[in-house]
């Protein structure tokens, strides 16, 4: 069952999933792909590397439905997946290509490729997309990137699921991609990662131009804690202790400032600062057009009682004394 503020923003924009077909992506991921699925150009090109039963697949057709998208499976039945089937809600049948056809029947706009990648694409040309959700290791996930990153257009889209320790050549492999673009930090939703290719909108101003609100943020202490993170806008808990690190890639930059002074200043989303950092002031620029942000804010002094708390737009000015920042919650709407 989807989550009040997942189930409000699917039926909000309207995010086509079929989450009767078997797969093994939480539901957060799920959202993130039919939501990067609404920035697809039109008429584009999506290569997706392991298909599966076609969950995913299914996400990209109905949500850019003028795209067509070319999936790579062998489609065979491996051990891992009896189990994973008898634990998982719905049960799958027996995977086979039969299998898959049947999940998306009725998409014209899915090319089911028979074979492993890379080798099974022969295609040439640019494309538009790429999703990695094949095997997970190297060698193969190395020659994924080899192979297909080429072929995305400037601004086009790298994305793939199972972002975490668990997989460690996925997580070493997209951040070395990323490292190589020279890109800004870029977004994990879930355990689903994404980044643009340079030469046209970034990941973040692609989400800011269709959705209303659509933003991560994440804090952390100075030990590297992340103590709380926020999907979709909403809140991140308080803590009781000093923040020294506010990500919000791409989302937006801001100042936080003491007396009139800047204390401190985002670089592409990201702000780092001493853990008993005293601010007054926190003022936002947004980079999208057209956007306000809307956010709250938490002060607390030395002996941790709070100072401040304010729902504020644009500016947030202390009438009080300084305070620690201990807790932040950020969306933004269309102006």
């Amino acid at each position: 069952m989807l989550k009040y503020e997942s189930k409000r923003f699917v039926e909000k924009y309207g995010l086509d999933i079929n989450f009767d077909i078997p797969n093994t992506m939480n539901v957060d991921g799920l959202i993130f792909l039919a939501a990067l699925a609404k920035t697809f150009p039109e008429n584009g090109t999506v290569v997706e590397a392991g298909s599966l039963y076609g969950s995913t697949a299914y996400v990209f057709a109905k949500n850019a439905p003028s795209n067509t998208v070319y999936c790579i499976d062998p489609w065979k039945h491996e051990p891992w997946m009896t189990k994973w089937m008898g634990d998982g809600t719905p049960k799958a049948p027996y995977l086979s290509p039969e299998a898959f056809k049947a999940y998306v029947y009725g998409l014209d706009n899915i090319v089911p490729i028979h074979g492993y990648s890379p080798d099974a694409y022969t295609r040439e040309g640019e494309i538009d997309v790429f999703f990695e959700d094949s095997t997970h290791s190297d060698p193969v996930f190395t020659q994924n990137m080899n192979r297909f990153c080429p072929l995305i257009k400037p601004g086009g889209l790298l994305c793939g699921d199972d972002f975490g320790d668990a997989f460690p050549d996925v997580k070493k492999g997209a951040l070395r991609v990323h490292d190589d673009w020279g890109l800004p930090p870029s977004s994990v939703r879930g355990s689903v990662w994404a980044f643009c290719k340079s030469g046209g909108p970034t990941l973040g101003e692609r989400l800011g131009n269709v959705f209303e609100e659509f933003f991560d943020m994440s804090l952390s202490l100075e030990t590297g804690e992340t103590v709380g993170t926020a999907g979709f806008g909403f809140a991140v808990k308080e803590v009781s202790t000093g923040v020294t690190q506010i990500t919000h890639p791409d989302a937006f930059d801001f100042v936080l400032r003491l007396g009139g002074k800047d204390v401190a200043a985002s670089d592409h989303g990201v702000v780092t600062l001493a853990a008993d950092t005293l601010i007054d002031e926190i003022v936002y620029e947004p980079r999208y057009k057209n956007l306000t942000p809307i956010a709250d804010f938490t002060l607390r002094g030395a002996d941790g009682t709070r100072v401040w708390s304010k729902r504020t737009g644009q500016h947030a000015s202390s009438t009080n004394e300084p305070g620690v920042l201990t807790n932040l919650r950020a969306c933004f709407r269309v102006a």
